[in-house]
Formats: structure tokens, C-alpha cells, sequence
């Protein structure tokens, strides 16, 4: 709230110019209301943070007035150690994911459990990144054609896949049509339930 009011004195265009920017970063993110809609957030807390700094610019002003410019340069640094600290400790627990091997169990149970030159769709952002991960990164399985069903209706995800697999038949956005174009190779949903990594239906 310090940055704010001190921006509002000081540059009011400014402030009016980066509260209507905040304000429409996160109408636009609540609105387009997906599981992921939070990314479109990032832009605001770009506008947070600088309010942020403003604020803490402020603060350090005020400390110098009344203590003196050594002293209360001293006395902000101190209190911006100790909010960091703070927050350190706070958070550290929920942060901390070195022990938390669930995308490295998931990819490598896919793939594994995956039949040679089979079709994996997926339908999950998850699903997919974690799979070309193991893919593109790690050179894991480059037989198995990974698709994601979301971005079948977009005509340059058909050039990727067909890029990366040319033996795959792909047209449209239609999962059973896809199925059946493929039906010479093991066609599998991607489903990671307990005790089970993949559906596959049924070669013709």
C-alpha cells in the first residue's frame, strides 16, 4: 500500500497506468478460468513487485529522515533481511520438492508400460510435458507417438506430429477417427490411475 500511495503522489500517471494494467491482467486470468489460468497472473506480480519496490523505496526515505541516511539505510536493510527470513522459513517446507520423484515416476511408468510404436494420448498438460520431457530430453522411447488431445484441432500440431512420427495418421480433431486411422498399432489413453498407467484398446 506504501508503493501505491507513494506513486499516486508522485507519478499519478504512472499509477493510474499500472493499477488498470494490474486490474486487467487479473480479470483477464479469473475470466479465462482454466487449471492453469494462474500463469496469467505473472504479469501482475510483475506490477506487484514494483509497487513493492516503490513502497520499500518509500520506507527507507521515511527511516532516513528519522534516524539519518546511515543508520536508516541500516535499519531498512536489516528489516528486508529479516522479511526474507521469514518468508524463508515459512515457506521453505511447502517449496522443497528434492524428494518429490512423482513426474519422474510417472514418465518412466508410461513408457515403460507403453507398447513398441504404440499411440499415447493424453489430456493433460501434465501428462504431456512430463512425457516429451522423457522423449526430447532424456531420449527415452522416441517410437512411441505421444498426442495431445487438446491441440488436435489446431492444423500446426498436425505438421509436429507428423514431423516427429511420419508414419502416424492424423486428420481433424476426432480421437476415434484418429483411433481407427491408426488401427495397426496399439492406440492407448493415458490415464495414470492407481496400479495402472495406460488403456489400449485392441489392435484390428
Amino acid at each position: 500500500m506504501a508503493g501505491i500511495a507513494s506513486l499516486a503522489r508522485r507519478k499519478r500517471g504512472l499509477s493510474l497506468a499500472s493499477g488498470l494494467s494490474w486490474l486487467l491482467y487479473v480479470v483477464y486470468a479469473i475470466g479465462y478460468d482454466t487449471t492453469d489460468s494462474y500463469v496469467y497472473l505473472i504479469p501482475a506480480l510483475v506490477v506487484l513487485a514494483f509497487w513493492l519496490g516503490e513502497g520499500l523505496a518509500e520506507s527507507l526515505g521515511w527511516l532516513s529522515r528519522r534516524l539519518g541516511r546511515r543508520w536508516g539505510l541500516a535499519a531498512g536493510l536489516c528489516l528486508g533481511c529479516v522479511g526474507l527470513l521469514f518468508a524463508l522459513i515459512l515457506n521453505y517446507r511447502d517449496m522443497d520438492v528434492h524428494q518429490d520423484t512423482a513426474a519422474r515416476d510417472f514418465g518412466a511408468g508410461v513408457l515403460t508400460a507403453a507398447p513398441e510404436q504404440a499411440v499415447l494420448l493424453t489430456a493433460q498438460d501434465a501428462h504431456t510435458f512430463t512425457l516429451w520431457y522423457f522423449q526430447h530430453v532424456v531420449g527415452q522411447r522416441p517410437d512411441v507417438a505421444v498426442v495431445d488431445t487438446a491441440l488436435l484441432g489446431y492444423d500446426w500440431y498436425h505438421v509436429d506430429l507428423l514431423r516427429a512420427w511420419p508414419w502416424l495418421v492424423v486428420s481433424g480433431s476426432d480421437i476415434g477417427e484418429l483411433s481407427r486411422s491408426n488401427n495397426t498399432r496399439q492406440v492407448c489413453e493415458v490415464v495414470a490411475e492407481e496400479n495402472l498407467w495406460l488403456k489400449c484398446a485392441e489392435r484390428e
